[in-house]
């Protein structure tokens, strides 16, 4: 490709990344919305559970004290609820014996309301209030610049401070009661607004040192969204917090969106991460602290009775009746935001989430936001509200400004977008902002102190933590320095990643694309297929591109993401070559190859465990019939064509496991009708086939792949009957064999196949030991009775050279043989029909048939259903381990994913019981419990 058209093709490539970040931040959060409703159904699913569960337990206390004529204070001990947390040393739960006087987190109820003003802090008075901490505010700011490792503050400290934090706030504040504080800009200081900072350390160590650290001469205001998304949000709340209780009066940190428990239960690419981050680091107690502390903070702030700061924005009902005092009234102890609902419940949860969650437009009015909470409010709201309130103009955050600056205004210079975080996230090249507020002298337009409110807003890019240079500035003897020094260094770094963001945002977007196809493979497998109706396994280049758009959505660059992937590229030179004459949209995709390129990673060791029991159960469904020969092949070929057809064998499995699977019904089928289909897929590949011909198999090729399948499922779980028995079954299989000679063979017929020759071989395999089958039924009731099937064995020749245990093979082995095959179906029945006997006597495995393709056709869609909704998962079980040690039940971890398929259900459920708790137990440990705070699922994606 000629240089100038590939850097034409770059330019698009980031054009197309920019929109990408754009418009994929407000899909996490609006997608965000839906995972929080459905975690709130998962939460109600489990504490209906729970409270059900401890009715039935009083209920049986009561019943056995009446029985055994005792008072019911006998028997006050409950059993232990299914949903109990497991016990976990101290070692085990990464807790240090240092830890052990930690308190809990205790909140007072009183309160005193103050205006926050100017006071002089003594160094004595701060060093009191620090009393108990390890370090100083301005120690911790020290080590942070000079970062050496993961964990700079030990778990003692961080406890410690949380919980100083919580009392110092409380005091100054009240727990819940003060959601709009007011901030008085110092005379002769000034008062600082950061923006979000999305726990990028290096940002808030760059404001620091070019403007000072918080004092009361020198306020900071932070307006929300520390946590997420960055690696450092917890260091970041420390040192905020720090300073905070050595002076109440330094800094003001306002709530964000992204202040949320289940905001930080996302992964970080999903715009979450922070709830990782402390559990990395720390345990999950800090997180508890850490939630409880999101309640406190306050939802916007005036600043010198003019300026109105803000995370999101204004309500929806700004232009009629919101006022300060009802935003300073609203009960964060009951008001969350959002609601776990559809839709908020009442008008202070409305204003607490458009308040967090709203972002301005230019046009009149509101409308609804895309990012699925808060709206898009016009100017003539923000008029009517700084008309109505005597403010004057408006700061907010909550969204990166267009043009790679760290600010932007809207309606007329009213309102200001401030962002703090530059090079978000590594991938945007943006600088980083804050704005600085002052009280100069002005005769024309004062306050009642003669002082106007004076703003200005300065921009940096932060220098990169890891290289030291932080700590090189710090070191430097006036602020002035420290600027100048700063500013070079940032420059020097923006230069540097001019060459690396175009990089990053090419892998990030292209890890979300691939994260994107995981969750929706299954339904890309569907539209692969139904636009390959010749079953090739291929489809067109523009087919390819508009079925992902459609399935995937289109904020996705899927052209050039399949460029980049090569997903046109062929194996030989002769397909290469062909490609290469066609139109780009011509070109063909395997789409099998490329779905298979993108997986869900888990203990593979656990996992295939499960889907091989999965396996096992749809087989035994089918011969714990007990049909005889006749109804068996009628059971799939009902019209005697001598092949099976994908629809004749979807209607047989379901009619084996059809019961009540409706939406909060519990259910014991083996499969779900998804789970049919992707098993069919599996079993009906689409090789050597006509075009025009429907998926099918001659039905003893059918049985011969079911059954394969089936005894690698029962080796693999090592749940085979006649484990101790392969070797010998293998040998008299091989008898059975060469005792038929396909001759004048009634009601068998030999069937032609397109498949290849060994494959051939083995049908032909499976028709005669079908056929020995019908000979040794005597009776001719199609099943053979175990006298029938022993009578027929020990008239083999050659039996006498089998060897069972060392020895011959005799009349009583083969009574136990007999005894075993007629016990394959779950009962005993004194007969043996002819799924339990090919699946004893078929000898070998045919070649060039991938038979753990109908394993995972049948499983990967339930991989992509836990990925897709892994945020439920770790709520759910958060909810469920109130100790929050990590480990929660196998039982409960099986409540909380039929919870979520419940939830999810609209006419049938996905998951059926058997497969959650064979799910549940085969990922649990050996002692029944399961470990959530591992990491979750997450996709296994070859990115070039």
């Amino acid at each position: 490709m000629p240089a100038s058209s590939q850097n034409r093709q770059g330019k698009a490539f980031a054009t197309w990344m920019e929109r990408c970040e754009a418009l994929l931040e407000e899909q996490d959060e609006a997608n965000y919305l839906a995972k929080k409703q459905l975690a709130a159904q998962v939460r109600a699913y489990l504490a209906n559970c729970a409270e059900t569960h401890e009715k039935e337990q009083l209920f049986m206390r009561r019943r056995v004290g009446e029985l055994l004529g005792d008072e019911l204070g006998r028997y006050e001990d409950r059993a232990p609820s299914k949903f109990s947390t497991i016990a976990t040393p101290k070692s085990q739960s990464g807790e240090d014996d240092e830890d052990e006087d930690d308190e809990e987190l205790q909140i007072e109820d009183s309160w005193n309301s103050a205006m926050v003003r100017a006071k002089s802090v003594k160094p004595a008075i701060k060093k009191e209030r620090a009393e108990g901490l390890d370090l100083t505010a301005d120690e911790l700011f020290k080590k942070l610049l000079a970062r050496r490792s993961r964990m700079p503050v030990s778990k003692r400290y961080v406890h410690r401070c949380l919980d100083k934090f919580v009392k110092a706030w409380t005091d100054k504040y009240g727990r819940f009661s003060s959601l709009l504080p007011e901030v008085e800009v110092p005379f002769g200081g000034q008062t600082i607004v950061v923006g979000d900072t999305h726990g990028q350390l290096e940002d808030v160590l760059t404001i620091f040192l070019a403007h000072g650290t918080p004092s009361n001469r020198n306020r900071y205001v932070f307006n929300g969204d520390i946590a997420d998304r960055g690696p450092n949000a917890c260091e970041i709340f420390l040192l905020l917090f720090a300073f905070f209780i050595e002076d109440p009066d330094s800094l003001v940190i306002i709530r964000g969106n992204h202040e949320d428990e289940e905001m930080n239960k996302l992964t970080s690419e999903e715009g979450g991460g922070f709830h990782d981050e402390v559990l990395r680091k720390y345990t999950g107690g800090i997180f508890m602290k850490f939630e409880a502390i999101y309640k406190m903070l306050p939802l916007a702030a005036v600043v010198q009775q003019e300026l109105f700061v803000v995370h999101g924005g204004l309500a929806r009902n700004a232009k009629s009746n919101l006022t300060l005092p009802f935003i300073r009234d609203i009960d964060a102890g009951i008001v969350s935001c959002p609601h776990g609902g559809c839709y908020p419940l009442c008008l202070e949860e409305q204003v607490f989430q458009d308040l967090l969650w709203s972002d301005p437009q230019e046009k009149l009015g509101w409308e609804a936001n895309p990012r699925g909470a808060g709206i898009k409010w016009g100017p003539d709201l923000t008029a009517a509200f700084l008309k109505r309130t005597g403010l004057k103009w408006i700061i907010r955050s909550h969204q990166l400004p267009e043009e790679k600056r760290g600010f932007s205004t809207h309606h007329l210079g009213l309102v200001y977008t401030l962002f703090s975080a530059s090079n978000y996230c590594g991938t945007s090249g943006n600088k980083g902002a804050v704005c600085l507020l002052e009280l100069r002298p002005n005769s024309s337009i004062s306050n009642e102190e003669g002082c106007c409110l004076a703003a200005r807003f300065e921009e940096h890019y932060a220098p990169a933590l890891e290289h030291g240079k932080l700590k090189e500035i710090s070191e430097l003897p006036d602020i002035t320095a420290r600027r100048a020094a700063l500013e070079e260094a940032g420059a020097a770094r923006a230069s540097e990643d001019i060459q690396k963001v175009g990089k990053r945002q090419e892998r990030a977007i292209l890890h979300r694309m691939a994260g994107k196809v995981v969750e929706l493979r299954p339904e890309l497998w569907e539209d692969f297929r139904k636009c390959d109706d010749k079953r090739t396994g291929k489809v067109t280049f523009c087919s390819w591109c508009d079925i992902l758009t459609s399935v995937c959505g289109e904020n996705f660059p899927w052209s050039m993401g399949g460029e980049l992937w090569g997903v046109t590229e062929a194996d030989s030179e002769e397909e290469k070559a062909a490609q290469a004459d066609l139109p780009k949209g011509k070109r063909l995709v395997d789409y099998r190859r490329f779905l298979h390129r993108f997986d869900v990673g888990v203990n593979k060791e656990k996992w295939v465990g499960w889907k091989t029991i999965l396996m096992k159960d749809a087989y035994e469904a089918l011969y714990c019939r007990d049909a005889d020969l006749k109804a068996t092949l009628a059971l799939f070929d009902p019209d005697h064509t001598g092949k099976v057809s994908m629809q004749n064998f979807l209607k047989v499995l379901q009619s084996e496991v059809e019961v009540d699977d409706s939406p909060g019904q519990r259910t014991s089928h083996v499969l779900s009708t998804s789970q049919l289909q992707s098993l069919a897929h599996g079993l009906f590949p689409a090789e050597d086939e006509d075009d025009d011909a429907p998926p099918e198999l001659s039905v003893h090729e059918f049985f011969e792949r079911f059954t394969v399948i089936y005894r690698q499922a029962k080796a693999m779980t090592g749940d085979d009957p006649l484990a101790e028995w392969r070797d010998s079954l293998n040998h008299i299989g091989h008898l059975l064999l060469k005792k038929d000679r396909m001759s004048n063979q009634p009601g068998i017929t030999r069937v032609k196949t397109g498949a290849s020759i060994h494959s051939r071989k083995t049908v032909f395999q499976v028709q005669r030991l079908a056929h020995q089958f019908e000979k040794g039924d005597e009776s001719g009731d199609g099943l053979l009775t175990r006298s029938e099937l022993v009578d027929y064995l020990k008239g083999l020749e050659g039996i006498e050279d089998v060897m069972h245990k060392g020895h011959p093979i005799g009349d009583a082995d083969l009574e136990e043989l007999a005894l075993q095959l007629d016990q394959l179906s779950g009962r005993e029945t004194g007969k043996v029909n002819l799924f339990s006997f090919l699946e004893a006597f078929i000898v070998e495995r045919p070649a060039g048939q991938d038979f753990d393709a109908a394993e995972e056709f049948m499983c990967e869609h339930i991989l992509s259903f836990l990925y897709r909704h892994r945020h439920a998962v770790c709520c759910g079980c958060h909810e469920a381990d109130a100790a929050l040690t990590g480990r929660i039940s196998s039982g409960a971890f099986a409540e909380v994913l039929r919870g979520i398929d419940i939830s999810l259900a609209k006419t049938r459920r996905t998951f059926s019981d058997v497969q959650i708790d064979g799910l549940a137990e085969s990922l649990g440990e050996e002692d029944g419990s399961f470990s959530y705070f591992e990491p979750r699922p997450q996709r296994c994606v070859k990115i070039s």
